[in-house]
């Protein structure tokens, strides 16, 4: 049987070290936190709800979730970016008021850093309209500097 070694741990014990990014060692735990309530009529289907931008160099941590009220019979939930609409969850049934971890990009063993520009997240729904007054919220958790 062979020792075998992380990324981190040859960084670490490279000579000289290799500086790894705060984001990854060492950084600081930021909380990113938005909150859309559909208005007095239902939303259509296919609405895109654009929330707030995450910073360049962010490293998005488990633990991150979407929350909902009570929603349509049949109406779904995604969240992702522009171009990756379920980058972090997949279209989650949302009829009636939950949550769900935002560990899509996770699921493949890999972490996720924000590229240059940041990105902006985005919350969508597929097979019903989003209810009249529901509210959609979104924590995410990630490391920075």
């Amino acid at each position: 049987m062979a020792d075998v070694y992380s990324t981190g741990y040859n960084n670490v014990n490279a000579t000289p070290p290799v500086k790894e990014k705060a984001s990854a060692n060492g950084g600081r735990v930021r909380i990113y936190k938005d909150v859309y309530t559909q208005g007095a009529a239902a939303g259509a289907i296919g609405d895109v709800i654009h929330m707030k931008k995450l910073p360049a160099g962010a490293r998005i941590l488990p633990g991150s979730k979407l929350f909902w009220g009570t929603g349509t019979a049949t109406e779904t939930l995604a969240v992702g970016v522009t171009g990756a609409a379920s980058k972090f969850v997949a279209a989650t049934a949302a009829a009636t008021a939950g949550s769900v971890l935002l560990e899509a990009h996770l699921a493949a063993g890999l972490d996720y850093e924000v590229p240059a520009g940041g990105i902006e997240v985005i919350v969508t729904n597929a097979t019903a309209a989003i209810a009249a007054a529901q509210a959609i919220t979104v924590w995410i958790m990630y490391a920075l500097d």
